[in-house]
Parts: structure tokens; sequence; C-alpha cells
């Protein structure tokens, strides 16, 4: 219900973002401006959306813009989406990727709908190992509870909003 709820109040927000985003995208000469991943979950594949950060072929361009949506998340936006349709949680185990050939494969840990962050997202990545998101995933599996949950969320945020300001960057 956490999810839904909070997924619906920032919709009217989200998606005239999104909007502008894949239009800015779009005038950048990329199409198509949205991209999906496959992934899997208790055997069953899904699209993950995301907005396109980088040109097609062998000379792969990213411009500022693509590294100003990658630094701020803004790519991921069409999450939500996910989101809505319940593939995703807001908060949960982290989303491994799939291998070419493993779509419908389990990339969680447990039946936990994966999670837009979770512990993992509080920890430094270049610290994180596969072996140690899966650490991540069982204690949050363990300690699963309502007040664990928004305390990550609220975590996440002030984590992610320090990472992009521009404080952070310029060090």
């Amino acid at each position: 219900m956490l999810d839904l709820g909070l997924a619906l109040a920032v919709l009217p927000f989200v998606v005239p973002t999104i909007t502008l985003l894949m239009l800015i995208v779009l005038a950048q000469g990329r199409n198509p401006v949205a991209w999906d991943l496959c992934r899997g979950r208790n055997g069953q594949p899904f699209r993950l959306w995301k907005i396109r950060t980088e040109a097609e072929g062998r000379g792969r361009t990213v411009t500022e813009f693509d590294r100003f949506l990658r630094e701020t998340s803004l790519d991921e936006l069409p999450r939500i989406l996910n989101l809505l349709r319940g593939d995703i949680s807001l908060v949960g185990p982290r989303l491994l990727r799939a291998g070419p050939h493993d779509c419908a494969g389990d990339n969680t840990a447990g039946d936990l709908a994966p999670g837009l962050t979770g512990p993992w997202q509080l920890r430094d990545p270049r610290m994180l190992s596969v072996s140690a998101c899966r650490e991540c995933d069982i204690e949050y599996d363990r300690s699963l509870s309502l007040r664990g949950d928004l305390d990550l969320l609220l975590r996440s945020a002030a984590n992610h909003s320090a990472a992009s300001s521009p404080l952070a960057l310029d060090e």
C-alpha cells in the first residue's frame, strides 16, 4: 500500500518531468528515448524502464545532459511505471542484472519484490560485491518492517540529496 500510495501521490509531478526529459533526449536525436532492461523475479520476466542516456552504436556518445540524468538518477524516473505495476517496490532487495539469456531468472533474494532502494544503497558502491549485496538483502529480509522501510527511504533520500548536491560534485 505504501508503494502504491506514494507512487500515485508523486505521479502528477513525475509524468510531466519524464515527458520533458524524453523530449530533450528526442531533440538530441535519440530514438527510442526510453529503453527497457530485461529482469526476472520468481521465474517471471519483466521490463524495467529507463530514459536513454547514451547513443547507440560504436561511438556511444554521452553528453553533459546524459551525465546530469545519471548523477541525479532522473534517468530512472520511468521506473514509476514498474512500481505502479507491482514489478518493483520502493524498498527491497537489490535488483541484479540478468544475464543475456537469463531474463526470467531469479535475480533477487527471497520472495520480496526488488526495491528502488534498500540497505545496499546506503553503502559505498565501490566496496559492494554481488555477495555483499546478497548479504544486505538477507539482513533486510530478516528485519523487514514498515518502520525500517520508512527509515531506509528517508536515509536514501538524504544520502542521494547529499551525493547530488553541488558541494558533493565539487569534491
